[in-house]
């Protein structure tokens, strides 16, 4: 596992994000699929290439089909599964550790997204958390998703890592351009974890259109407080949607990293 040392760096307030990249940081990792394949273009940390994974829940039949430079994310939920249990498919890095003081970037574009008018689920979505490849409902996480809801809305939405709830409504214009049938919009996902701050931010963008973003507190992944991060990735979750099989293609997929400070409860790190 990659433990992520860089050199001490004062950050003062949470790092503000562009519509290009995160500020603060340096692409380290990507992945474009060009070649039929989940290694990535670029890894100036050695991460490796990117796994498939699922919640390992029954008859979700979760895939990760790769072809003409996409991967195909998709999953089903099971008739009768329990409330509150999400069904996921993704794919993900796995040899790194961002612990406290930490800062990195997620950056993920996703296109045609396919599942339920009815919503309930999520159309891609960046996730931080402990554990390995299998995406299991327990793990320790942050994630901030396109969350496709009832009557033809979507919210970026970060469902777990928040202190608080923390959403933005997508305008329905560019709802419109992200779910159409017939040449959807591609629409880039970032997802900034600052374990120096405590504090992490969301944003979804589509050309053409003001991008969206919320800033937030983390409620586990703190700078003096809480567990490695030992996976990094991108999915496709149907959290109510009974019955249904969601999916998405993805694109590409970017780490970023920026300056690891040592917290005062590791003054040694």
């Amino acid at each position: 596992m990659r433990r992520l040392w860089m050199p001490v760096r004062c950050i003062c307030a949470a790092v503000l994000l562009s519509a290009a990249a995160f500020e603060g940081t340096t692409l380290v990792y990507k992945a474009s699929f060009g070649g039929g394949t989940l290694v990535p273009s670029l890894d100036k940390l050695d991460f490796g290439a990117l796994k498939p994974g699922s919640t390992e829940v029954a008859n979700t039949n979760p895939t990760a089909s790769l072809d003409k430079g996409e991967v195909t994310l998709g999953v089903t939920r099971p008739t009768g599964l329990a409330t509150g249990v999400v069904a996921s498919s993704g794919v993900f890095v796995t040899d790194l550790e961002f612990d406290q003081g930490s800062l990195f970037g997620l950056q993920a574009t996703f296109v045609g997204p396919r599942g339920p008018s009815s919503g309930g689920w999520a159309a891609g979505a960046l996730s931080a958390r402990t554990g390995d490849e299998s995406d299991l409902n327990g793990e320790t996480r942050v994630n901030a998703t396109l969350n496709a809801r009832v009557g033809g809305t979507a919210r970026l939405n970060v469902p777990f890592g928040a202190t608080s709830q923390t959403f933005v409504d997508v305008p329905a214009p560019m709802y419109a351009a992200i779910f159409r049938l017939t040449d959807p919009a591609p629409y880039t996902i970032r997802l900034l974890v600052d374990r120096i701050s405590g504090t992490g931010r969301a944003s979804l963008s589509v050309d053409g259109f003001a991008p969206l973003s919320r800033t937030f507190q983390l409620s586990d992944f703190q700078a003096e407080s809480g567990p490695s991060i030992t996976a990094v990735g991108a999915t496709i979750a149907n959290a109510n949607a009974p019955g249904q099989t969601v999916t998405v293609r993805m694109r590409d997929f970017r780490i970023y990293t920026g300056k690891h400070r040592c917290p005062a409860s590791q003054p040694l790190c």
